[in-house]
């Protein structure tokens, strides 16, 4: 913005404010924008991951399982023995599923609320809504239970390869 000499100083007051708002604006886009790709990619790797891992090994249980029947039906107990595991990684993969949804709704609340900042021309420049705590606090709730859905689902790994290893070692 271009200065003249002859400016009265609420005048200057206003450009200089004007200029500090427009940093502190764009500054709040920015930061919004590294912090959502980041949260993004993250959070999907963590829910990829254990879809790919419970997913995984529901798959390479079902197949042995069938491997092991399919060649002799008097290993009927085996089989029996590991269908727990089976089914505690088939229920990681469901909540897999569970968690990305979860942190859809999750990343929608938080959009939404961040979208309802007041950009304002003077100090502080941002300013929540009232209406963004109630988002705010939603999407909190949400984004808990994705992570809480992720870790059970981390933990329906490790329990259906103990399951697996009791099976495999009476």
């Amino acid at each position: 913005m271009e200065y003249s000499k002859g400016e009265s100083e609420e005048v200057v007051e206003w450009k200089l404010n004007h200029e500090a708002a427009l940093i502190q604006h764009n500054r709040h886009a920015a930061t919004s924008n590294v912090l959502l790709e980041s949260v993004f990619s993250f959070g999907l790797e963590a829910i990829r991951t254990t879809a790919i891992l419970n997913g995984g090994a529901v798959i390479a249980v079902f197949a042995f399982l069938g491997s092991l029947y399919g060649k002799d039906p008097a290993n009927f107990q085996l089989v029996r023995a590991l269908l727990p595991a089976a089914f505690t990684f088939a229920v990681g993969a469901l909540l897999a599923g569970l968690a990305s949804g979860f942190a859809y709704f999750a990343q929608m609340l938080y959009s939404v609320a961040h979208d309802d900042a007041v950009l304002m021309w003077k100090y502080p420049y941002c300013e929540n809504k009232p209406s963004q705590d109630g988002r705010l606090r939603f999407g909190i709730f949400w984004h808990t239970l994705c992570v809480c859905t992720v870790a059970a689902s981390y933990g329906c790994i490790i329990l259906g390869l103990v399951e697996a290893w009791a099976a495999l070692n009476p």
